[in-house]
């Protein structure tokens, strides 16, 4: 097998992924939708409450579980980039996904939430 093979498989891979989480986010935005239409269908009211339940779960807790995992992941990009004197990619891959998992940390800790106060963890 030759070599450009590997690129085009991995770009292939790549794209069947990124398509693959666009098509179950629009099925689940479809269903929740969905499920907003049957109640008021049936109440005639849809209240605040009903849409932050169904709607996605931005809590502090998530911010925190993106930014472990994103900065976790990124230490071992780091380390195995530095390891093969690849220091741009070290600087640019490892560098973007530890500011992003550092990010969300920040957010969780510093972030706004709908009252326009200060999110803490209980």
């Amino acid at each position: 097998m030759s070599e450009e093979w590997i690129a085009i498989v991995m770009f292939l891979s790549i794209a069947a992924c990124a398509i693959v989480f666009m098509y179950l986010r629009h099925v689940s935005q479809i269903r929740r939708m969905d499920t907003v239409l049957k109640l008021a269908e049936r109440d005639g009211e849809v209240t605040e409450q009903m849409l932050q339940l169904l709607g996605d779960n931005n809590s502090p807790i998530n911010d925190m579980r993106k930014g472990l995992i994103l900065s976790a992941v990124s230490l071992p990009v780091i380390l195995g980039f530095a390891v093969q004197g690849n220091w741009t990619a070290t600087i640019f891959v490892g560098g973007v996904l530890l500011c992003a998992g550092l990010a969300y940390l920040v957010v969780m800790k510093y972030g706004n939430n709908n009252a326009g106060g200060r999110q803490e963890l209980d």
